[in-house]
């Protein structure tokens, strides 16, 4: 049921994508997004809805996945952390993106955010590949220590989009309930 959960956040955040359900495809996650703008990279995605915290042996598996499958990846645990990750922590591993998502929660917008984390990041990715190997000439340089820096900044944005998120759906339904508490007892 949790994956069917998924499948339809990923539509509606995703519409004209190419949602594929592969769990029971060897070494492949749960799902895989194919972009219909082809500037925009694959992803694949690993659900958890456990009640228990997510071990680092699903983890590793995840990881290895992903470098099976040659794409970038997001690992979302829905009710439970993710051991030794943070929220949005981003993970570059032999130059695929990882991104975790301790206590989802099934919230569309935490998932919107990991999917725009993947793709910005994926971007600056592939421009340090070119440099390092397949262009001869380099506009410009980033080192593996700067692309942890860019990986972090992302990892804030995203905690920070959230919690901005959050306040305002927040305050939004105060003022609905103070609007609707509004009444006027002479007419009654």
């Amino acid at each position: 049921m949790f994956q069917t959960e998924l499948y339809h956040m990923l539509l509606h955040i995703l519409p004209s994508d190419e949602i594929i359900k592969v769990s029971s495809e060897t070494a492949s996650c749960d799902f895989r997004v194919n972009r219909k703008d082809t500037n925009k990279p694959s992803i694949l995605f690993e659900n958890k809805d456990y009640n228990r915290s997510v071990t680092t042996d699903e983890v590793i598996k995840f990881e290895r996945d992903i470098q099976n499958q040659k794409t970038h990846g997001i690992f979302i645990s829905q009710k439970t952390p993710i051991t030794f990750k943070e929220n949005f922590q981003v993970d570059i591993i032999k130059g695929f993106i990882h991104v975790y998502i301790p206590n989802a929660e099934y919230n569309t917008d935490k998932l919107k955010t990991a999917i725009n984390i993947v793709d910005q990041l994926s971007n600056k990715l592939e421009i340090i590949q070119r440099q390092n190997g397949i262009t001869e000439n380099p506009q410009f340089s980033i080192d593996v220590e700067d692309l942890a820096e860019l990986a972090e900044e992302y990892r804030t944005l995203g905690i920070q989009k959230i919690e901005i998120l959050e306040f305002v759906k927040q305050n939004s339904k105060q003022l609905i309930d103070k609007l609707e508490a509004i009444q006027f007892p002479k007419i009654k």
